[in-house]
């Protein structure tokens, strides 16, 4: 069940009739951001995670043209482009939000189908640099309407497939599959349990009872976060391919940790502390399946600790006021596990607490990270959603 932001979505509507010619009906899509619970920096690692779809997202509302071309207004930065559906879609700049949804626009012109005019203005809820892959679901909802308007008829995986194209080819980040998964393929209430190796999947019932998740976003974004996403992935790929060289294996899944072991010496020491960070965090997620199947939350939280501490100093993706807000927030009984989320150098931890401690929680920390940092951090309970979906005329209309 999706639960509409209402406000955001009158803002929407309000902006939309004020850039474009509003005659012939309107469809809004809701495309959510994503958490991961378990399984960090796999999904390029032939690893297996736990990521959910969650009620925080983009809303795109859109109409026919008056006119041959594709216009897309961002609300929340008060910018349009414009676009010739005919031509070759290509960048309009480096680095700017426009790349997010012309790559899927190019995805579907390379896939040989032809792009109609329409007119679309978006906004969003989701924080943005906060982890929780507000990119995903630019892509995932883009991807959705085209699907919608061309009659194109993919399937929701193919859509995900897409998405992450348009990053590697329009943004330049070599991003997994996860994101846009669990943008699309979300399922209210369930965790999926998605293997990279061969993008099978299925959803694990997440009962959580008398706990809730809570996101604190750190408010901080360091320039190392994108570049360094790409470092991650060659050094994973050179680790692996020092492993291949001697074993013949050529996947994560198919390595131990004595296996590891025995290649040390092998490969560069940094590249090892990645490979291992990479094989024991796919051993916590087959662990937190078992776990979850039981309602041990307990045991579960554990291993979010344990994934933060992988994450810090074997993977290298933490920063100071991660790992403060992940330590202040283990010092209180009533927190199970916390651990940093998404791509690193910045952005949110995920955390595991008993419901009746959200207002305790909040103000522990808050005065604690202003403090220490002079920041001042963001709250954000969630729920976990449905995937990307049209939201009936009925709640805006």
């Amino acid at each position: 069940m999706i639960r509409p932001n209402k406000d955001l979505i009158e803002k929407l509507l309000k902006s939309y009739q004020s850039n474009f010619d509003v005659s012939g009906s309107l469809q809004l899509i809701f495309s959510p951001g994503r958490i991961n619970l378990l399984g960090e920096h796999v999904d390029y690692n032939d690893g297996i995670m736990l990521p959910a779809a969650i009620d925080l997202g983009i809303y795109f509302l859109s109409g026919n043209h008056s006119n041959s071309e594709i216009s897309i207004h961002a609300v929340d930065l008060n910018e349009t482009i414009h676009i010739n559906p005919t031509e070759t879609i290509r960048k309009l700049k480096h680095n700017h939000w426009s790349n997010y949804l012309l790559g899927v626009l190019s995805q579907f012109q390379k896939r040989g189908i032809s792009l109609p005019s329409f007119q679309l203005a978006f906004s969003g809820d989701v924080p943005l640099g906060a982890g929780l892959s507000s990119s995903a679901a630019l892509e995932s909802g883009m991807a959705f309407l085209l699907n919608e308007l061309t009659q194109a008829n993919l399937t929701k995986k193919e859509l995900a497939l897409i998405g992450q194209r348009a990053e590697h080819d329009f943004v330049g980040v070599k991003c997994g599959i996860m994101d846009q998964t669990a943008s699309i393929l979300g399922k209210e209430n369930h965790l999926i349990e998605l293997h990279a190796k061969d993008l099978s999947l299925q959803y694990l019932p997440l009962e959580l009872e008398d706990h809730l998740l809570v996101l604190v976003d750190s408010k901080v974004e360091h320039a190392l976060a994108s570049s360094e996403y790409n470092t991650r992935r060659a050094e994973c790929d050179r680790a692996l391919n020092a492993i291949e060289a001697i074993t013949g294996k050529d996947s994560y899944s198919q390595i131990d940790k004595e296996s590891l072991e025995r290649l040390k010496t092998k490969m560069q020491p940094t590249e090892y502390q990645r490979a291992l960070y990479v094989i024991n965090e796919i051993d916590r997620v087959k662990s937190a399946i078992h776990l979850i199947k039981k309602k041990q939350l307990k045991q579960l939280g554990q291993l979010m600790n344990e994934t933060h501490v992988g994450l810090s100093n074997q993977y290298e993706v933490s920063c100071d006021e991660l790992d403060y807000l992940q330590l202040t927030a283990m010092e209180q009984e009533y927190v199970l596990g916390s651990r940093m989320m998404g791509g690193g150098f910045g952005g949110c931890t995920i955390n595991l607490i008993q419901k009746g401690y959200v207002d305790q929680f909040i103000d522990t920390l808050s005065r604690a990270y202003t403090e220490k940092f002079h920041i001042k951090a963001d709250f954000i309970p969630v729920h976990i959603s449905n995937g990307t979906a049209f939201i009936p005329n009925h709640i805006y209309l």
